[in-house]
């Protein structure tokens, strides 16, 4: 009898795998998008190159113009300029105690290479596309720079006698140079008497007297070897207070335009003075009985102050005031007042100062 032999069945395995098509279309695919990848790369790290390179660039051209900026604006000389080049002198940048020649050479065809040539190192410069309009050569000779001369009170020094003496040393304004102007102001309680100067001739101004007060104002051109200190000395016994005003930059010649007042009061009325010329200085002074006075105020409208003070705090003091105010155009200056803390005997000057002097 024959035995059937019985099949055996068994699950077959699910086995999926890539073809080659799938394979090579993968591959592609993955090799497009690796490229695509790479490029971008690059082309970021360009582009921030670029945009560095750009940055940098723009910070040599700005670092260049400003100090082409500087060195005009510093400038002491022209000497020379052409189509192609530029030469200056400027102050000393070494510490030598020499101007500086700085030449900026440009090129011909308007191009970006300019160079700046200083203290035998050339430099290059990068500013950018240049349009420079020339204009015809010329060359100057190197001169020192002119300044029209600003007159001014440069300094001041001031005594004053805290009791009654026959001598008053006065300290020389400080930085006192030759040709100064120097304008002596003195108030005295006594109108007897006669002054002496231990340095220098001086020139009388204003000599008013209204007892018990006596104002004096002299001046006179400072030398080259100015003594530091200024003795008065008076013939009698008196109180005194005094100022030297040194003025800067006239001419030396002397022309007067003074005026005076007295009375009781406490605003002593300073009167009007003249002036004859652009920017000249107008002073006001004041000699007043007693120490009625608020220190260094004088309360002159629109004037500056440069003392008001007493010696001494008693009743038989005498006090000086000086003001000063910059007359820009010739004009007849109106009245002003100084303020005093009570009614008090006063004398009061003016006189003007201009580039000429007095």
């Amino acid at each position: 009898m024959k035995r059937s032999r019985s099949s055996i069945s068994l699950p077959r395995r699910s086995r999926q795998g890539t073809t080659l098509v799938e394979l090579m279309t993968t591959m592609v695919t993955s090799a497009i998008l690796v490229s695509g990848l790479t490029a971008s790369i690059l082309i970021s790290q360009k582009s921030l190159q670029l945009t560095t390179s750009q940055q940098q660039g723009a910070l040599q051209q700005r670092q260049s113009i400003e100090q082409l900026r500087t060195d005009l604006r510093e400038a002491l000389t022209l000497e020379s300029s052409t189509p192609t080049t530029l030469t200056l002198t400027v102050p000393d940048r070494n510490s030598d105690s020499q101007p500086e020649t700085i030449i900026y050479n440009f090129p011909s065809d308007n191009s970006a290479s300019v160079s700046r040539l200083a203290n035998s190192v050339t430099t290059p410069f990068s500013m950018g596309t240049l349009t420079r309009t020339t204009q015809p050569s010329f060359s100057v000779p190197s001169t020192t720079p002119t300044t029209t001369p600003v007159l001014q009170l440069s300094g001041y020094s001031s005594a004053l006698s805290s009791a009654a003496t026959t001598t008053l040393a006065i300290p020389a304004p400080p930085n006192t140079l030759a040709g100064d102007l120097l304008v002596l102001v003195l108030a005295s309680d006594n109108s007897s008497g006669t002054l002496t100067f231990s340095s220098g001739t001086w020139t009388n101004l204003i000599d008013r007297t209204a007892s018990p007060l006596q104002l004096r104002v002299w001046h006179r051109l400072a030398v080259a070897d100015e003594t530091s200190i200024l003795t008065v000395t008076s013939s009698v016994s008196v109180r005194m207070s005094a100022t030297v005003l040194r003025i800067s930059n006239h001419n030396g010649t002397i022309v007067a335009h003074t005026s005076t007042s007295s009375g009781t009061s406490s605003s002593p009325t300073s009167v009007g003075c003249a002036s004859t010329s652009n920017n000249m200085l107008v002073f006001r002074v004041l000699a007043a009985k007693d120490n009625s006075y608020i220190p260094d105020f004088t309360g002159l409208s629109n004037n500056n102050t440069v003392i008001m003070r007493s010696g001494d705090t008693s009743s038989s003091a005498v006090t000086i005031g000086v003001g000063y105010r910059k007359v820009p155009t010739p004009t007849a200056s109106s009245t002003t007042n100084f303020i005093l803390t009570n009614s008090e005997s006063f004398i009061t000057g003016s006189f003007a100062v201009g580039t000429e002097g007095i």
